[in-house]
């Protein structure tokens, strides 16, 4: 085989692996969304690498309950005019909401929200909680606890930790997230009284990664 020969071959077979490097694309936050499932209160997604068990005899949202919230959440960052606020809200989609059983008002004391988000560009999990952080305290709500790192199951996520006031009284919410290859899983965790607070750190704690 000649040196041109042998040459060719192997800008041929740098370009095949560049154009099947291209040709896998990225999946998007809906497609993350449908790959999902659950078996009992175990919630798997191969997309993630993410496994953890949900709170246990929690009921969950159906699929039409989810993709309500998701089109809530793009009709507040149109109202906006942010169009950075708008293109993360195009590429966030809900993985699954879950409140407690209906047993002595328990329905009433909590919800756990757990999503994904396609990040156009690059970031860390402190870095993506501090932007956020931002959204969340210009409501008015009032910071308990500034952002700070810490590990759920064999992961490290980024937290913040907020206080707010409804006409039913005062609510804490945890936010809590994780940024694997451009894509920030996060959890949106509300409690509107203490009951569930054990119940929620168990779930937290069962989260995996492959």
């Amino acid at each position: 085989m000649s040196r041109y020969i042998k040459f060719l071959t192997c800008v041929l077979a740098m370009l095949a692996v560049f154009t099947s490097v291209r040709a896998q694309k990225r999946p998007t936050a809906t497609e993350i969304a449908a790959a999902g499932t659950f078996t009992g209160q175990e919630y798997s997604n191969p997309s993630l690498g993410l496994s953890m068990l949900a709170p246990g005899g929690w009921s969950f949202y159906t699929g039409e309950q989810n993709q309500i919230s998701v089109e809530q959440n793009k009709q507040i960052a149109q109202r906006s005019s942010d169009q950075n606020l708008v293109k993360a809200a195009e590429n966030t989609q809900v993985l699954f909401q879950a409140n407690p059983p209906k047993y002595l008002g328990q329905e009433k004391s909590a919800l756990f929200s757990c999503g994904v988000e396609t990040l156009a560009a690059p970031s860390t999990s402190l870095r993506y909680l501090e932007y956020n952080k931002g959204l969340i305290l210009a409501g008015g709500t009032r910071l308990t606890k500034d952002v700070f790192t810490t590990t759920y199951g064999n992961a490290s996520f980024a937290e913040f930790d907020i206080e707010g006031v409804r006409k039913d009284g005062t609510y804490r919410q945890r936010y809590i997230a994780t940024v694997r290859k451009n894509v920030a899983v996060f959890f949106v965790i509300t409690l509107f009284d203490n009951r569930q607070d054990e119940i929620v750190a168990a779930s937290l704690k069962s989260i995996k990664f492959r």
